[in-house]
This record gives structure tokens, sequence and C-alpha cells, in this order.
């Protein structure tokens, strides 16, 4: 199988498809950027609580990525398109060995998940003050010899969001 990068009469073509793809992308997601940034900060201004705008912020966050991300592969491909071919090469060949990855393995990371999930609700039974204090990371009681908060505290979570972005994040990490 060949990639674009390696068939060098298609580059004209690709360039062209990708540059009008990056500048669609440009557009839409500064805007998106903008008005999601706006939101958020009329929000804080308003006193909305913070969950909200937060997550306009990171909404606002993604789009500005994605609208850099677009504008690199511009200037990528007006500079180098040679260079940028080639580095799209190694990047499906790297896309198509991640996704090789069998279905099977992610019973890890829905293991994990879970366990985040049950692990909350003894935190939200037991209190969530308490639950930092006896088994979160509190470095004078691990320099005391309490080591085996290193294992628990990166398992302890502070709210509702927090296990939730965690959640949904861990399967995209497989």
């Amino acid at each position: 199988m060949s990639h674009v990068s390696e068939v060098p009469d298609l580059w004209e073509t690709q360039k062209e498809r990708d540059l009008r793809l990056a500048n669609a992308a440009i557009r839409s997601h500064r805007v998106i950027a903008l008005l999601t940034m706006a939101a958020s900060v009329t929000l804080l201004a308003f006193g909305i609580p913070p969950q909200a705008p937060s997550v306009l912020l990171v909404f606002g966050f993604q789009s500005f990525e994605t609208w850099f991300e677009a504008a690199d592969v511009k200037r990528r491909l007006r500079r180098n398109p040679s260079n940028y071919f080639h580095r799209c090469s190694r990047e499906v060949r790297y896309s198509f060995w991640f996704h090789s990855i069998p279905d099977s393995a992610l019973w890890r990371t829905w293991s994990l998940c879970a366990t985040w999930v049950v692990l909350f609700g003894i935190q939200a039974v037991a209190g969530l003050d308490s639950s930092i204090a006896r088994a979160g990371l509190v470095k004078p009681q691990v320099w005391r010899g309490e080591v085996w908060r290193l294992l628990t505290g990166p398992m302890l979570h502070g709210n509702v969001w927090h296990i939730w972005m965690n959640a949904t994040s861990a399967p995209a990490c497989q």
C-alpha cells in the first residue's frame, strides 16, 4: 500500500485538497473558539457556577487547538510540501499500527474506569474531605512511611466533574 507522499504525481492534487480543508477549519474554528471564550467570560462575569463556563472554555480551547493545527498545516504545505507529505506518511503508518490494537484490550481501560466510579462512591459515602485526609497524597505522611498513599492518592477524585472527565477521556487513551 502506498501513501500519497510516496507518489509525487499526486502531491499537487493532495496539496490543494489539504489547503482547502485547512482554510475551512481555520474559518470555522476561529469563530467557535472566540464565541465560546466570550460566552465563558460573560458567564463568569455574571456569577454563574464555574462548571458551565469551564466546560465552554474546554470546548473553546479544543477549537483553538484545531484552528492552530490547521494554520500549521497551511504553513507547512506552503513552505515545503515534500516534508509535509513525508510527515503525513509517518502519521498514517502510526495510526494504522495504533488502531490495530484489538478491542479486547479495552477491558483494562473499562476496568480502571469502573474502579474509579466505585472508589468515588466510597468517597462520597465517607465524605470527600475525610477520604482525602485518609488516603490522599499528603507528602508529610508519605515521608513518615505511609508509602501506600502514592498508589491511593491518584485514584481519588474531588467531585463529579473530575470523575466524569477522567472516565470519558480514558477510553481515548487506550
